[in-house]
């Protein structure tokens, strides 16, 4: 039996205070998911037409700084080479 027939099989048998709760509660559970849904349609949408308009960019970039030794730059700063060394430290 699936799923679904096991539910469909269990509903009648429920007192009319269950079924209003049931019906509440799967209101709300499908209400978030098909929300959810179309905010995620919404911003794959925005960003399609972002990426067509070629207004967008990478997340970082990677170059030399002034003392020749890598440099990353990333959306929202900078890591330097000597950061990555202290990172690279703590990694096991």
């Amino acid at each position: 039996m699936s799923t679904v027939a096991e539910i469909e099989a269990v509903i009648p048998k429920l007192s009319r205070q269950e079924l209003e709760e049931f019906r509440r509660w799967f209101e709300d559970y499908v209400e978030g998911h098909l929300e959810l849904h179309d905010k995620v349609v919404v911003a794959l949408e925005q960003s399609k037409r972002e990426i067509a308009a070629g207004g967008f960019s990478t997340r970082f970039t990677i170059g030399a700084g002034a003392d020749g030794l890598p440099l990353i730059r990333a959306d929202r700063g900078v890591i330097t080479s000597q950061q990555v060394k202290e990172l690279e430290t703590l990694a096991p």
